[in-house]
């Protein structure tokens, strides 16, 4: 088995779907949370200057979503066909416009533009939401076929990031599928106990913890 290392801050974000992979495929790896204060100093050595950082038997790779993905590969949370796997990728990528759209809103520092991020944010989740929370109505919990890709890990991580970002806002109360998703994938028992015992980010109001 390869060495495994991923490095990144000590928040979720996007290394927390590799993570949360690597947990659940029982994968020994260093999970390595590096100061914001030591970032300009570590910025250099990286691929394009970005976190995540996953290095497998020490070659670098960068880009959250496709660490998540080849991730995925190696634990077994992918389709069985193509078009399974471009269902998922269609999913994650919705998910994806969502986290992004969120962090716009967070980082973005003039008052009118975090208004107009808010808004698109606000509209993207009455056009995405309903229609995720019936897919996974019709497969069980899942988002596709029935079974735990990385598409439901995917969804979970962030939408603990969406959630923090909105001071705890809970987007999926009122859609019971992706409740019922969210309950399946902390009812993973080696993801469970990487929830119950990962670093506490201090910037949390809400946190995975308080429902494993």
């Amino acid at each position: 088995m390869p060495n495994y290392k991923l490095t990144y801050f000590n928040v979720t974000g996007r290394a927390e779907p590799a993570r949360v992979m690597l947990h659940y495929g029982g994968i020994p790896f260093e999970d390595v949370r590096i100061e914001h204060a030591d970032w300009p100093s570590i910025k250099p050595t990286t691929p394009f200057g970005q976190l995540p950082v996953l290095e497998v038997d020490g070659k670098k790779y960068t880009q959250g979503t496709p660490l998540a993905r080849y991730v995925a590969n190696v634990v077994g949370l992918v389709g069985k066909t193509n078009e399974e796997n471009l269902e998922i990728e269609i999913a994650v990528n919705i998910v994806s416009e969502l986290l992004i759209t969120a962090y716009e809103f967070k980082y973005d520092s003039d008052e009118e533009k975090k208004k107009q991020h808010l808004k698109k944010l606000n509209e993207l989740m009455a056009k995405y939401l309903p229609v995720l929370d019936e897919a996974a109505r019709k497969n069980g919990g899942h988002l596709v076929e029935n079974k735990l890709t990385w598409a439901d890990i995917f969804f979970v991580t962030s939408y603990e990031d969406i959630r923090n970002i909105l001071k705890n806002k809970d987007i999926v109360e009122d859609f019971s599928g992706l409740q019922h998703l969210k309950k399946n994938v902390l009812s993973e028992k080696n993801i469970r106990q990487y929830i119950q015992n990962r670093p506490k980010i201090p910037t949390f109001v809400y946190d995975l913890r308080s429902e494993v």
